[in-house]
């Protein structure tokens, strides 16, 4: 670890833990971790939003989104890319419709509408849409819905 040309991390910092355990030896206090306090609200919220519902009821919402999106995107030709069986809920790659540049969609989204999804990655690059249905679009099917509306005005 003395190596090491950066041992410093901002979650687990190694070279504070060495300075601790082998140079600290001789007294005075080091202070060996002090965790980010957003980490903490962080997992509080996370814990917060988790309880709140069952698992079935949040997996339920999730299919139910997956399917309104799926069903929605028809109307432009797009297509479901992983058989259905293999398929998330929460992540939904499509096929780009017809015609249409997939960067310029995604960056159209984006600068006009606030809203961002991803292309494909190495050999589905330019090919396929990545839309999550997670967080708030993962329960409120007026996003999708924002996000149909505003691919329409772009495709069309």
């Amino acid at each position: 670890m003395r190596q090491r040309k950066n041992t410093r991390s901002w979650y687990f910092d190694v070279g504070m833990l060495i300075e601790y355990f082998l140079e600290n030896a001789s007294g005075g206090r080091k202070y060996t971790v002090t965790a980010p306090i957003n980490l903490f609200y962080a997992m509080h919220e996370a814990l917060r939003l988790a309880t709140e519902k069952t698992a079935a009821q949040r997996e339920l919402e999730h299919e139910t989104a997956h399917r309104y999106l799926l069903k929605g995107l028809t109307k432009y030709g797009s297509t479901l890319i992983p058989k259905p069986e293999c398929s998330t809920y929460t992540l939904n790659c499509v096929t780009v419709p017809s015609g249409v540049d997939e960067a310029v969609l995604r960056r159209r989204l984006l600068l006009e509408h606030s809203i961002e999804i991803g292309g494909g990655i190495g050999q589905l690059a330019g090919k396929v849409l990545r839309i999550g249905t997670m967080g708030p679009i993962g329960t409120d099917l007026a996003s999708i819905d924002r996000l149909l509306e505003a691919m329409g005005k772009i495709i069309c």
